[in-house]
């Protein structure tokens, strides 16, 4: 019997400089179309780096844009027409990490980040990076 186990690509940044100085309430999404028609990713892995500007708490929304044809995504008019993928809660003091997953990727789809920390986002630190998953016959 085959043993399936999952193959990581390499991890690369697909939101950066657009969350820098995000202010309270305003949202941030990647410039760039990610095209998985290629790569046919199955799920993958994004790592979230937020910094926060003095005490900031709060949370920053994460969410994916979904299409299965280039230029046709969803709408950001309403939260309810994106995929809800988690959020990272600010500390306040340091920057934080998490990791989120997205899972049944589309065929093209872009990260959408709503920051509800109560206040900007630090000037830099701030970034996305995603790590594509697909599974193999070991």
């Amino acid at each position: 019997m085959a043993t399936v186990k999952p193959s990581y690509s390499a991890q690369s940044t697909i939101i950066s400089t657009e969350l820098d100085s995000l202010a309270n309430t305003s949202a941030a999404t990647c410039t760039s179309e990610i095209d998985n028609t290629s790569n046919l990713y199955i799920e993958g892995l994004l790592d979230c780096y937020f910094n926060g500007a003095g005490a900031t708490t709060g949370s920053v929304a994460v969410y994916a844009l979904c299409g299965n044809a280039t230029g046709e995504l969803s709408t950001t008019a309403k939260t309810s027409n994106m995929k809800y993928l988690g959020s990272v809660e600010l500390n306040g003091t340091t920057a934080v990490r998490k990791q989120l997953q997205i899972t049944d990727i589309p065929k093209y789809w872009k990260v959408r980040c709503i920051n509800n920390t109560g206040a900007a986002l630090a000037a830099s630190g701030n970034l996305i990076k995603f790590t594509g998953v697909n599974y193999s016959d070991a």
